[in-house]
């Protein structure tokens, strides 16, 4: 069992990045990756939107 992360009390950069093309979230400890899992946030729907590129062109992450 793993908590899910906290947008409130975590850090973004700690615990997700993105992948080499900037389409999917990569967790990177443990509670990352089960939120990825948990939340499907790498879901063909939320992927297929470019706004991952567009928030890594404008700094955003």
């Amino acid at each position: 069992m793993v908590i899910l992360f906290n947008l409130q009390q975590q850090l973004w950069t700690y615990h997700f990045t993105w992948n080499e093309d900037a389409t999917k979230i990569v967790g990177i400890i443990s509670v990352g990756r089960a939120t990825i899992l948990a939340l499907k946030m790498n879901r063909l729907q939320l992927i297929r939107v470019p706004m991952p590129k567009m928030w890594l062109k404008m700094g955003k992450t």
